[in-house]
């Protein structure tokens, strides 16, 4: 079944409240519950609701009610349990069989109780109160389209880079999935982080954890009824921190033969005070102020949030070296040879790369890996952790404090004889 099926079921169903029960409205079975033919097959009406949001269920099982109201088809009431359980669960309720009497009692307990509520539905709709929608589609939301939704979820984040990832792997979840995002089912999600497979961990978790920000904020403006991206885990990732520190005297062997002045402040300011790469291509001169006979960087970081920073002298000396005697308060410090523009993000790394092939250091070198040996080298020198975290632009003092598991200074197997 599809969720085109669902056009023609949900005008069957009077619905209320989300916690609500919501009642089937046409053909019933002797016992109260719900019926639908679909395809030729023939589905009690709380399973096919079940099975059109969740997939087909297994063998051997069973929808159950947790509202006891065999008419109910709302999904939030509806679980899956075997048929053991349902047994236990009908005696539980006093629905068990013992003898035609007590099936007739019950019977006439469910009709009478279906009844009722369709008595209370039909004063409710007089009364202007309640209004069943005509489709699953009903506008009830701030979204009227997967398209607006997800363009207000990429503008809920101020970074560029991850508006880009965030845009980019939701067409790529949509594409895949083939259906309206309040359709999903969480075989789809499963489906589309199993064919993310080949790619390594980090990217999977990035995955995951994007899918599920979209998902929850779909639920939280009424787009979709259910999360299905709170069940879903992410895969769990290898910390190879410790393999991106690189030792100090290497630091300080790449950035001293590197022999262009703009490339070596650049690289200077990346490892002397911790900038992200984005952070440091967008630098403007007013954004430099003396200190004394250094320096402070003010950066404008991550989420819009803006840092102080403190350059050595040295670095400070780096930096007013490659100023032109012309430049303006809002010119880039780092210009790309053309002029006038700031060098982009992918310069910047070839820059770093260029300057770690030329110092013999690995080829994986990265922008953020100085950030890396920043925050690692700094905290070695005694450095206090929450000057690194205010420093480097960290929200939490746990995200700086990984440093220092990646590179203890002490461990209990150095106190053993062997």
């Amino acid at each position: 079944m599809t969720y085109l099926s669902l056009d023609r079921f949900w005008p069957k169903v009077a619905r209320a409240g989300d916690d609500d029960c919501w009642f089937w409205q046409a053909s019933k079975t002797m016992d109260g519950y719900g019926r639908v033919t679909f395809q030729g097959r023939s589905y009690t009406a709380h399973r096919f609701c079940w099975e059109a949001h969740n997939g087909a269920i297994g063998e051997g099982q069973h929808v159950l009610h947790r509202c006891d109201n065999p008419g109910c088809v709302n999904p939030a009431h509806l679980f899956l349990g075997t048929h053991a359980q349902n047994m236990r669960d009908k005696a539980a309720k006093g629905r068990a069989s013992r003898g035609p009497e007590h099936g007739r009692k019950t019977v006439q307990r469910f009709q009478a109780a279906r009844d009722e509520a369709a008595a209370e539905i039909s004063a409710l709709e007089q009364a202007g109160a309640f209004e069943p929608p005509a489709t699953l589609d009903a506008p009830l939301t701030q979204a009227d389209s997967d398209t607006q939704l997800i363009a207000m979820w990429v503008a809920r984040s101020e970074s560029k880079n991850t508006q880009r990832n965030y845009r980019r792997r939701a067409a790529d979840f949509t594409k895949f999935v083939g259906r309206p995002l309040r359709y999903t089912r969480l075989s789809d999600v499963q489906g589309y982080l199993g064919s993310l497979s080949g790619n390594a961990p980090a990217t999977r978790a990035n995955a995951t954890a994007a899918i599920k920000s979209l998902l929850s904020f779909a639920q939280e403006l009424g787009y979709i009824n259910f999360n299905v991206g709170k069940v879903v885990k992410a895969p769990s990732v290898k910390n190879t921190l410790a393999e991106r520190i690189l030792p100090e005297a290497d630091v300080i062997r790449m950035l001293e033969m590197e022999t262009n002045p703009r490339n070596r402040a650049l690289l200077k300011v990346l490892y002397g005070g911790g900038l992200r790469v984005s952070e440091a291509c967008g630098l403007r001169w007013r954004d430099l102020t003396p200190r004394d006979d250094a320096g402070q960087v003010t950066v404008h970081g991550k989420g819009g949030k803006t840092r102080a920073v403190l350059v050595s002298a040295r670095t400070w000396r780096e930096l007013t070296a490659i100023r032109p005697a012309d430049a303006l308060p809002d010119d880039v410090v780092f210009a790309s040879r053309k002029g006038g523009t700031a060098i982009t993000t992918m310069q910047a790394h070839r820059i770093v790369k260029a300057a770690a092939a030329r110092a013999g250091l690995p080829p994986e070198t990265s922008a953020h890996w100085l950030r890396h040996c920043h925050a690692s080298h700094s905290l070695d020198r005694g450095a206090p952790i929450h000057l690194v975290q205010s420093t480097i632009g960290h929200a939490s003092v746990a995200t700086t404090g990984r440093y220092l598991h990646a590179r203890p200074n002490d461990s209990s197997a150095r106190y053993l004889h062997v």
